[in-house]
């Protein structure tokens, strides 16, 4: 409004009163900015490195920048994260989303497929052995990082119910 009244009293003052708001504008960019910011850069850096120590983490110079980096985007979306449940640090923060998906999220199949020679296909209903070493016969995975206890209780729901069921191997065909 000013600048209006400024601009009708003298023309002349057009381009620096242009000036002058862009430069308040851009300070009040700035300074939105730095108030907004919910941590100052030490202690940033003193959460980082805090976090390494618990964590045992230890980069090269040029991996520090960018892991720092990742760790402080993390850090500011746990401070502004408002939902339905928590979040926090962990031994991942130091990922990005697309790092986690990749390491993390989907199975991968090994590698080593179990022997076919040792995958008896013709079974009668009655043979059932007494005990099954499922570690030969392909069916147990590698040990995964299992989370914490909330998540080992939902995965063991599953183990409960193929507990109380027969296993099949896919390959199996019943004589009757």
């Amino acid at each position: 409004m000013l600048d209006c009244l400024l601009l009708s009293a003298c023309p002349s003052l057009a381009p620096m009163a242009r000036s002058s708001t862009l430069i308040l504008l851009a300070l009040v960019a700035v300074c939105a900015v730095f108030a907004s910011a919910a941590r100052t850069p030490r202690e940033y850096r003193e959460a980082f490195t805090n976090w390494m120590h618990e964590h045992n983490k230890a980069y090269d110079a040029e991996e520090f920048h960018l892991r720092f980096k990742i760790f402080r985007d993390n850090l500011d979306f746990i401070d502004s994260f408002d939902g339905d449940f928590e979040v926090g640090l962990n031994e991942f923060s130091d990922l990005s989303n697309a790092e986690f998906v990749a390491r993390f999220n989907g199975y991968k199949p090994s590698a080593e497929q179990p022997d076919e020679s040792d995958v008896d296909t013709t079974v009668a209903p009655d043979a059932n052995p007494t005990a099954v070493d499922w570690r030969t016969k392909g069916w147990v995975t590698p040990v995964k990082n299992q989370g914490t206890v909330c998540t080992l209780l939902k995965e063991t729901e599953p183990a409960n119910a193929i507990k109380q069921a027969p296993l099949v191997h896919p390959r199996t065909t019943y004589i009757l």
